[in-house]
């Protein structure tokens, strides 16, 4: 009985953390999209929600998580040279202005360190340090966000905005108030977690 209860507790809790993740940013689109060749790739965007405990991710199909190497999250545009051309490389990222953490790849999926946050509202760049096997995506970039991509690994990317890549990045939703710390549950997730909960207070009656 009582790994009974325990179970309910950490099926509980593990619930109540996906019910609280959020999206911060995505592009799923699966119309006219294709599997395009391995590259260095990076990618543009806004958050949506101020979140912490973030993951990120490509799609190597409509479904199929793709994560390779190490991810670098920067809040800063690439440095560009005299010309206005982006002399970012990916054997440069570790080093490059404006970095705010990195992630190596583990189950096709970056998972950030848990103080890591982002805001809502501000524009963020990622890019891959790995050639990624194949990325989903075909089209033109959405607004507010942009691939960026080249083949060598001491090669500056460039922006591409003939290509619209698949990715998603999540976390989950923290207090806007400078303090960082999460918010409180949202009512559905108070529900998933009740049950746990009367079990403990039931056990803990019927001592």
């Amino acid at each position: 009985m009582k790994r009974c209860f325990s179970k309910m507790i950490i099926l509980g809790v593990i619930a109540a953390w996906h019910l609280s993740a959020a999206t911060i940013a995505s592009d799923t689109n699966t119309v006219g999209t294709t599997a395009l060749l391995g590259n260095y790739w990076g990618e543009t965007f806004q958050a949506s929600v101020s979140a912490n405990q973030l993951t990120f991710n490509f799609f190597s199909d409509a479904t199929t998580h793709e994560a390779t190497g190490d991810l670098y999250l920067f809040n800063s545009a690439p440095p560009v040279d005299g010309d206005g051309n982006v002399t970012l490389t990916p054997d440069g990222l570790s080093s490059a202005v404006g970095l705010i953490a990195s992630a190596s790849a583990f189950g096709n999926l970056w998972t950030f360190a848990p103080t890591v946050s982002v805001s809502a509202g501000a524009e963020y760049w990622v890019y891959v340090d790995a050639v990624q096997p194949t990325i989903y995506g075909g089209g033109s970039a959405v607004a507010n966000q942009g691939p960026y991509q080249t083949d060598s690994a001491t090669d500056a990317y460039f922006a591409d905005n003939g290509v619209d890549i698949n990715f998603l990045f999540s976390g989950v939703r923290r207090d806007d108030d400078g303090g960082g710390g999460d918010d409180t549950p949202e009512p559905a997730t108070l529900l998933l977690m009740a049950p746990a909960l009367l079990l403990v207070l039931r056990r803990r009656l019927t001592r």
